[in-house]
């Protein structure tokens, strides 16, 4: 049995439970509660200053570079650039702008979540599963699989539990017999159910 990154997408088994994965929660999303969806979206929100900390902590090394680079340099850049603090600003927002344009665009969709009650949700994944290209576009972005991830808990008993069946087997592939398990699990898994 050959041993698998649990974390990569380009693993051949994950590359196989994903496509289901999704279509569990699509249809979970489709007949889950107005109230839980909102919920989990405030939630999220919620969260947003300490996803924002990290993302200043994750970022912090580049920083401290810059701060000292500019602390060591600032006599002769202000030499060229009269407004070297402006530029130093400048190039800590460029440092930071990949993670604050993230958190403000979870923001955004969870905002877009609570104001539609859960439809603009529900909107993209009947896309999903009746192969709109757009919307299988959209699902597939690292946004909406980062927000994927934290609705599983707004599913349906029913979608939640076969959800994190088909993923617990996929975490502990690497032990005896799951992967077994989990493509048994697969090659019978009907889509249209």
């Amino acid at each position: 049995m050959a041993r698998n990154i649990i974390i990569d997408a380009d693993n051949p088994l994950f590359k196989k439970a994903h496509p289901i994965l999704l279509d569990i929660f699509w249809r979970g999303i489709q007949s889950a509660n107005t109230g839980t969806l909102m919920l989990v979206s405030a939630l999220g929100i919620a969260m947003a200053p300490v996803s924002l900390a990290m993302v200043l902590f994750f970022k912090g090394i580049h920083l401290i570079v810059l701060l000292g680079a500019w602390l060591l340099l600032r006599e002769y850049i202000s030499e060229y650039a009269p407004f070297d603090i402006a530029l130093v600003m400048l190039v800590a927002l460029i440092i930071l702008y990949k993670g604050i344009y993230g958190e403000l665009v979870d923001i955004a969709l969870r905002v877009l979540i609570i104001i539609t009650g859960g439809s603009y949700l529900r909107w993209v994944g009947r896309g999903y599963l009746s192969g709109t290209g757009f919307r299988q576009w959209f699902v597939m972005t690292d946004k909406m699989q980062a927000l994927i991830g934290t609705l599983i808990e707004a599913l349906p008993f029913k979608y939640r539990n076969e959800y994190n069946k088909i993923m617990d087997l996929y975490l502990a592939s690497n032990e005896k017999g799951n992967e077994e398990k989990l493509n048994s699990l697969l090659d019978d898994y009907d889509f249209e159910a």
